[in-house]
């Protein structure tokens, strides 16, 4: 008979076997859902979609400096460290991503094209100031499916979409396309004279705790001298209360008698 230390020991080899061997289908099948690496010579574009990363590998940079459309869509970026590194840059791409308004944008003055689409920018106002410090040559901008970006709905009330429009290009006025649409002079030129005034500030939604707090109850004290009766023997009631109303400006209800009640 087999001793229970040898059983023991051949159980934790099987088990750390089987540990390593799931380890290794796990990686595997990550590796599979990660979109290949493409470059494209001819274009200088370096597509780099579906990686599952947070910020840009230095590697990258590495392998790929003379980099002119980067395309970073579809991953967890929050962080543009090691974007500087690609000094020829003239497009930038971060749709589907993490970007908010706390972003720091180096300074690119290269940079023609960036598109965060679907990210969490909720601050327009923060977000388009560093926009604008960080590419000063910026042509063409898009921000769709963002909180700070109004629902453009066709044939329907589209006043809150245009005020967010001159409120950007009010800022930036060399744009050419804002949200895949051509940027007209007549926009440009309503947008020079009151398109800082437009911009529609919504209110940040209530977290749980504060939707708490934001409720007062009733005070205990309004009801506290009513008698409860049932309902075959109820009938009116006079109640003292602790506000009066003491002044002769205003005496509409002195000509309402008792019987008229």
């Amino acid at each position: 008979m087999e001793p229970s230390s040898s059983r023991s020991s051949t159980f934790r080899a099987a088990s750390l076997s089987s540990g390593i061997n799931r380890r290794r289908q796990d990686h595997e099948a990550y590796e599979r859902e990660r979109a290949p690496i493409i470059y494209d010579e001819e274009t200088d574009t370096l597509t780099y979609a579906s990686q599952k990363v947070s910020h840009i590998p230095l590697g990258l940079w590495n392998m790929y400096p003379k980099t002119k459309r980067l395309d970073l869509s579809y991953n967890h970026i929050n962080s543009l460290i090691n974007v500087e590194k690609f000094e020829e840059l003239r497009e930038l791409i971060l749709d589907n991503n993490c970007i908010t308004e706390r972003i720091r944008f180096p300074v690119m003055h290269l940079l023609k094209l960036l598109s965060v689409n679907n990210n969490r920018i909720n601050d327009l106002p923060k977000f388009i100031i560093k926009v604008r410090q960080s590419f000063p040559h910026l042509r063409f901008l898009s921000l769709i499916r963002n909180e700070a970006c109004p629902i453009m709905i066709p044939d329907l009330d589209s006043s809150n979409y245009q005020c967010y429009r001159l409120y950007i290009l009010s800022n930036l006025p060399r744009l050419k396309y804002l949200d895949f649409t051509k940027v007209e002079s007549s926009e440009l030129e309503e947008a020079e004279q009151r398109g800082h005034l437009l911009y529609i500030r919504h209110p940040r939604p209530l977290t749980a705790d504060e939707e708490v707090r934001a409720v007062e109850p009733l005070p205990r004290e309004t009801f506290h001298n009513l008698e409860v009766k049932p309902a075959h023997k109820h009938r009116g009631e006079y109640m003292r209360t602790k506000i009066c109303f003491a002044n002769r400006e205003s005496e509409g209800n002195r000509f309402i008698m008792n019987q008229d009640l």
